[in-house]
Order: structure tokens, then C-alpha cells, then sequence
């Protein structure tokens, strides 16, 4: 790294300025964990400023060397089969392409902004998988992967990837950077306009709140082609999953085994606690008697996903 470093920093005599490109073929290898993610931020402050002419390109399977919020510096390889010889294709996304995808969804200020998508950790990992899920918080991304388990399959050996995007309002854009690239996806989130969200709004701020969440899940029902419903019924489709109130109280009302399961594991202790605690969720999903029929569903409708034709450029 060190020497990296004075690379970088040489200047060609006849000008002054800097002038080097490095190529590095799985910059990962023999790499200790800690010490990649050192290596990785070594790559990127090569080239932090605009008046160094100095380039960097890498060959990665690693999530930890791929920032998703500079997502225009990216390309992903994906194999094409299916013909005589097998495709190599690459996919690109310009931020002129990704704000016309999102025209009329996300406003154009979230979109150059790119913090949030810098913060969602597993974005990085989807863009190598064969297709996503996005989930709204940690507890969804636990319950489902927990569930594929119980179901005696690997959601990841079937090259899916479940996201937890970091909340509703990062949805619309991890999708559009995900499908941008190639990656087939799925939505999983709450309308919360379901009888108990509505009959929780009992103040000028929930109310406020509810008026707010409905208009969110219209504009993600829109961004999908799906009829956008104030109030949609639970259900799950081809591209997503919607719960009319909220995870938690699908599986309240129409797993009572799994929120039984839960009670039982908070009164164990052992690490398992009350509220939303991922742990708790997962094991109660893993061990509870019964299932819903909508999760299975659900779970069908993901696996076929790497099946699908990419979502076109």
C-alpha cells in the first residue's frame, strides 16, 4: 500500500502532473477481512482528487471494493446462457439513465444526494447475485431468511440476495440501481394503512403519519406498473409483497404458532428479547409450528426470479 501510495504520488518530469493507471486483478486475495476493507480505501484515496490524473481499475468479487452510491464507476460482468457458446455481457448505469427510470418516483434531489444508498450494506453484495430481494428493515430480512431455511433451502446458493434497504423510503432506489445493473428484484414492504394501523392513528401525529405511509406505497405501487392502491390488500405478485399492515401483524394474526414461538423464546431469555429484535423473529420462524400460506407465496414467487429474463438496459 505503501508503495501505492508514492505511485500515486510520482510526477512525470516533462509536465508535472501524475499520470498512472493500475490495474489489479481481485485486489481481495490473501487479504485478512480487516485489512481488505484497509486496502479497499487505499484504492479509492488514489484517486479522491480531481486534479490527479490517476486511475484505478479492479477485478472484484468482493461487496467490500464496490461503493454502490458511486454506482456510474461501476460495471458488472453477468454469463449469458442458453446459446451455442456461453455470453459474457457487461452493464453499466449512468445517472442520466437512473434518473429517467425514476422520473415521476424519486425526486431528483434524493437521487444525486446517494447517502442513503452508501449506508445500505448489502447493496454491494446484490450486484453480484442473480437477483434481490429488498426488504424494509433487519426483522424482514431475518423472518425471510429464516423461513427459506426452515423450507431446507439456501436463498443465497440459488444466487439471491436479500437487502434490507434501510427503510421504505430507499426501496424505489436500490431497485432502480439493482435492475439498472441486471439484477432481477422483489419488494417486500408494509402499505400500514391494513385495521389495526388505522385504528392505531389516534393522534394528530399518527394520523399525519398514516396520511404520509399511504402515499409512499402508491408511489412504490406506481414505480412497479401495479395499480396504485391506497389501501392494498395483502397479497404477492411477480414483482413484490406487500403486507396491509405490517409484517408483524400478518404473522400475528395468520401464524399465532410463530408469535407464540416468540413469547416462548423472550420468557427463555438466552439472547432472545422483546420488540423487534432479529434474532427473536428468526428463530421463531425457523421453530414455530405451521405455516402461511402467503410466506410460501412469497417464497415462490423469488425462487423463480433467476429464471426471469434480466430486466432490459
Amino acid at each position: 500500500m505503501a508503495a501505492l501510495r508514492y505511485l500515486s504520488e510520482c510526477r512525470r518530469p516533462e509536465n508535472g502532473t501524475r499520470s498512472l493507471c493500475l490495474a489489479i486483478e481481485e485486489p481481495e486475495l490473501f487479504q485478512h477481512p480487516a485489512q481488505t476493507r484497509v486496502f479497499a480505501e487505499v484504492l479509492r484515496s488514489l484517486v479522491a482528487s480531481a486534479d490527479d490524473q490517476t486511475q484505478v481499475m479492479y477485478a472484484t468479487h468482493s461487496p467490500v471494493f464496490i461503493d454502490p452510491s458511486d454506482y456510474q464507476q461501476v460495471r458488472r460482468l453477468y454469463r449469458v446462457s442458453g446459446g451455442e457458446h456461453p455470453e459474457v455481457r457487461l452493464r453499466a448505469l449512468t445517472e442520466t439513465e437512473l434518473r429517467q427510470s425514476l422520473e415521476d418516483h424519486v425526486s431528483e434531489k434524493s437521487i444525486a444526494r446517494r447517502g442513503t444508498t452508501r449506508y445500505v450494506k448489502e447493496l454491494a453484495e446484490a450486484l453480484f447475485a442473480d437477483a434481490a430481494v429488498l426488504v424494509e428493515g433487519a426483522t424482514d430480512e431475518s423472518i425471510l431468511l429464516a423461513f427459506a431455511e426452515r423450507q431446507g433451502f439456501s436463498l443465497g446458493a440459488q444466487g439471491i440476495c436479500v437487502v434490507n434497504a434501510e427503510g421504505k423510503d430507499n426501496l424505489i432506489l436500490c431497485h432502480a440501481i439493482l435492475t439498472g445493473f441486471g439484477v432481477r428484484c422483489h419488494l417486500v414492504f408494509d402499505a400500514d394503512s391494513g385495521p389495526r394501523k388505522t385504528a392505531d392513528a389516534d393522534t394528530e401525529k399518527k394520523t399525519e403519519a398514516l396520511r404520509a405511509s399511504i402515499v409512499k406505497t402508491a408511489k412504490i405501487l406506481s414505480y412497479l406498473g401495479a395499480p396504485a392502491e391506497a389501501n392494498p390488500a395483502t397479497a404477492s405478485e411477480e414483482t413484490h409483497t406487500v403486507f396491509e399492515d405490517d409484517l408483524d401483524t400478518y404473522l400475528e394474526v395468520h401464524w399465532p404458532a410463530w408469535n407464540a414461538r416468540r413469547l416462548e423464546l423472550i420468557a427463555q431469555g438466552e439472547g432472545y428479547v422483546d420488540n423487534k429484535h432479529g434474532p427473536t423473529y428468526a428463530e421463531a420462524a425457523r421453530t414455530a409450528n405451521g405455516e402461511p400460506k402467503l410466506l410460501h407465496a412469497l417464497m415462490e414467487n423469488v425462487r423463480a426470479m433467476p429464471g426471469r429474463p434480466a430486466p432490459h438496459a
